[in-house]
């Protein structure tokens, strides 16, 4: 030990040095590794403040789309009601004036055969059927193509709906 004494005293300035130099090498490690922490944790509250951002703004988007797509069921679903009634309506409508035409071809036939039908006119000679069309065969022919013809048009658009509401699943609420 007292050798170890006598080499340091020798070497005295050198020790010096060398204890400055590591303090001063302490002291720089020292105020990095500060440094280094302090900005990692600035950098760390700095990414949470942009993920909490972030989510936030992702939250109200997607809060806003689903707003956007009630919007758009509930406007599909009146849409789809709309069509509905008026289908009723125009099926009603339609199976009125088809059982008006029916009666009318029947009361018209009937007249041209000359036999009695229940319901129709009580005078053999009358020649004109209700509403003052003629009762010739070729006019009754057309009118009731005329008929069919309309039929299959709105059988058409009833179908196209019907194919639309089934796309959007509208029948559901009405107890399909």
């Amino acid at each position: 030990m007292r050798a170890i004494l006598a080499l340091l005293w020798r070497y005295r300035r050198w020790v010096a040095y060398l204890l400055v130099a590591l303090a001063i090498a302490g002291a720089i490690f020292r105020f990095g590794s500060v440094r280094y922490a302090a900005g990692e944790a600035a950098g760390r509250a700095h990414v949470q403040a942009l993920w909490d951002d972030q989510q936030a703004a992702q939250a109200k988007a997607v809060e806003a789309q689903a707003r956007a797509v009630a919007a758009q069921v509930e406007k599909d679903r009146k849409v789809a009601q709309e069509v509905d009634r008026v289908y009723r309506e125009r099926t009603q409508a339609a199976d009125s004036i088809a059982r008006d035409t029916a009666r009318r071809l029947h009361d018209a036939q009937a007249r041209a055969n000359r036999c009695a039908v229940s319901g129709a006119a009580s005078s053999p000679g009358v020649s004109a059927p209700p509403g003052g069309e003629s009762a010739d065969g070729a006019t009754l022919n057309r009118l009731d193509e005329d008929h069919h013809a309309a039929c299959a048009h709105d059988a058409q658009t009833v179908n196209a709906w019907v194919d639309w509401c089934d796309g959007v699943k509208c029948w559901e609420p009405m107890g399909r």
